[in-house]
């Protein structure tokens, strides 16, 4: 069965909650209160960093009504809710289990899938009539939710940008064109999901360099050689200084050791092209880069492709470079260790210098 699609100034959807793990249950939305639905898991990491966020709105407004709804899969959500104490200090509960062939629950399908929003955290205020009032990240709520618990907010001219917003950016056309590649990825129709894209940019040739990169997936699943003529076309497209190059240099050396990982057969002039891709919009990239952490995402990017190309010393370079700026930078420990694990990786990769002896000297020599 289809669902309804939600907007800004549309009536809220029902709530199908399978248990409440925290706080007083809800069913509806009381006239005159207003009400914060954020959709979360406890294996996101942006949903987690925003719990203290939440819990200072709900204590900032007590009259307001803040639920964090936990989608499937659930994992140990229980576990979390009671490790969390009196941080999460806002109503959470637990979405319906999914009806047969669905892959999210009921009130996840209902407000997330029926608006667009495809990743999470999101974030829906319904105002005291009812209403939908604002959807978006739950980081960018403060101002729209002072606005409506204020009575600043102008509904019907929110609603009216929200639908146009819809429209220019083409939100129904990219869902449909997901939709129809996911049914034939489900179909097992490697050849059908490429289609569904190349249907899509030929009318709304737009979307293609937006999401070009999905497209790019599905053709290495089917046929390496046109991932590669696709690739050099995209690349060949991008205007100078873009990080193109890059992300899809990336997205191909994911691919390869995907391959590599499960043993496929995978044609080594792939990867060799994907690093030389990496390697000429590399400094470009860096340029581009706002924080440290961005600039060690992207060193332990290349430092990867390059490993997965056979370029051991150069994987090496940019792993360290990156292990460096993350303890410069303060990252967690977590993540510097990872970086060891690749730099040990690089190492066991990296052929053995030859030492050689002479005059009655010993140097180290070519490998």
């Amino acid at each position: 069965m289809s669902i309804a699609e939600l907007l800004v100034g549309d009536a809220a959807p029902t709530l199908e909650l399978a248990e409440f793990l925290k706080g007083e249950p809800v069913d509806g939305f009381a006239p005159g209160t207003t009400t914060v639905v954020e959709f979360w898991a406890p294996w996101c990491g942006p949903c987690v960093s925003g719990i203290p966020h939440l819990s200072a709105l709900q204590a900032r407004y007590p009259q307001l009504v803040v639920l964090g709804v936990a989608v499937q899969p659930w994992g140990d959500v229980q576990g979390f809710v009671r490790g969390q104490g009196d941080a999460m200090a806002y109503r959470v509960a637990l979405d319906s289990p999914p009806a047969e062939g669905r892959r999210t629950g009921p009130t996840h399908r209902a407000w997330c899938d029926a608006s667009f929003q495809t990743g999470i955290p999101a974030s829906f205020i319904v105002d005291g009539g009812g209403r939908v009032a604002w959807i978006g990240h739950p980081m960018e709520l403060d101002e729209p939710l002072a606005a409506i618990v204020e009575g600043r907010w102008d509904l019907a001219a929110e609603a009216e940008a929200y639908r146009d917003r819809i429209v220019r950016t083409k939100v129904r056309e990219t869902a449909r064109m997901f939709d129809e590649a996911s049914r034939c990825r489900e179909a097992e129709d490697r050849a059908g999901v490429v289609r569904a894209f190349d249907e899509t940019f030929a009318v709304h040739p737009e979307l293609e360099r937006k999401y070009s990169t999905f497209k790019l997936r599905a053709l290495f699943s089917l046929d390496q050689a046109e991932a590669v003529t696709y690739a050099r076309h995209l690349i060949a497209a991008a205007p100078g200084g873009d990080e193109t190059p890059f992300s899809v240099g990336s997205v191909l050396c994911g691919l390869v050791q995907g391959d590599l990982d499960a043993k496929k057969p995978v044609d080594p002039a792939v990867a060799a092209f994907a690093v030389e891709a990496m390697l000429q919009a590399e400094h470009a990239v860096l340029t581009q880069c706002d924080g440290a952490a961005e600039r060690v995402w992207v060193l332990t990017t290349l430092a990867q492709a390059l490993l997965t190309a056979g370029q051991a010393d150069a994987a090496q370079a940019r792993a360290r470079a990156a292990r460096d700026l993350a303890e410069t930078a303060g990252l967690e420990a977590a993540r510097l260790a990872r970086m060891d694990a690749l730099l040990e990786r690089c190492a066991a990769a990296a052929p053995m210098p030859e030492m050689v002896c002479a005059d009655g000297v010993c140097r180290i020599g070519p490998a």
